[in-house]
């Protein structure tokens, strides 16, 4: 079961930072900008650093 809430969890932290993603570069398109440098690399990276402090 923990491996469910565990998927759900990704998924609507990666709908949630997909619909931020969608809204930033309509208010701030320099921030925007500034962050898609950052997001090239697999989005797993930071996910499993969020997950890995839950153990």
């Amino acid at each position: 079961m923990t491996k469910t809430l565990l998927i759900s969890h990704l998924l609507v932290v990666a709908d949630a930072a997909a619909f931020a993603m969608d809204t930033r570069p309509e208010l701030l398109p320099q921030t925007a900008s500034a962050e898609q440098p950052f997001q090239p690399p697999p989005p797993g990276i930071p996910q499993r650093r969020l997950s890995g402090g839950t153990r």
